[in-house]
């Protein structure tokens, strides 16, 4: 079932604390997973968050999950232009984006150097290249301050993970009591688009 999977990886992203999130999704050819992926998409869509199916291979679709405004804000930053220009990125727009970064996907084995980007990762964290004998103390400074934005982050989105239950605990532990992924699914999605 698709939304348990939306509701254990994507919380952050469905309760606005994250760009993005990416997961994968093992499926059996019954579960129809098109099917489910436009159903979740147009419930999705119509709050702002639009679900891509990145890769599939072997029963298992990479996916991620987006806010596509908040995407196609970091898209306009001319640093992270320039940077995806280095990989064939000649667009800004999210969707050409998306698309590009499809067909990088579909070339690579693993994941393509410029995924941080799409999961809103600072650019100085993994992409760019490791920092070693920072010259200028006001970049090392710089960077310090951009990780600890992101650590922050992710604070953030651990904690929205646990407030995405309601009354009874997570999302997770609401699981685990039996309730269907579709009723919390949908209650997450009233309680926070």
């Amino acid at each position: 079932m698709l939304e348990r999977y939306l509701i254990e990886h994507c919380s952050p992203t469905l309760a606005s604390v994250k760009t993005a999130n990416l997961f994968t999704w093992s499926f059996a050819p019954e579960e129809m997973p098109e099917q489910q992926v436009r159903y979740w998409n147009q419930e999705l869509q119509a709050r702002g968050i639009s679900l891509v199916v990145l890769r599939v291979q072997n029963q298992k679709a990479l996916m991620y999950v987006c806010r596509k405004q908040r995407l196609q804000e970091r898209l306009d930053d001319q640093e992270v232009q320039n940077f995806l220009g280095k990989y064939g990125y000649v667009q800004k727009d999210a969707d050409y984006a998306l698309q590009r970064l499809k067909e990088r996907l579909a070339k690579a084995e693993g994941f393509p150097h410029e995924i941080g980007v799409f999961l809103d990762y600072p650019l100085e964290i993994g992409m760019q290249g490791r920092i070693t004998n920072a010259p200028a103390a006001g970049k090392y400074t710089a960077m310090n301050v951009k990780q600890e934005n992101f650590l922050q982050n992710t604070k953030n989105a651990e904690k929205s993970i646990e407030d995405c239950g309601s009354r009874g605990g997570t999302s997770v532990h609401l699981l685990s009591r039996h309730k269907t992924a579709n009723m919390i699914l949908q209650q997450m999605l009233r309680r926070y688009c």
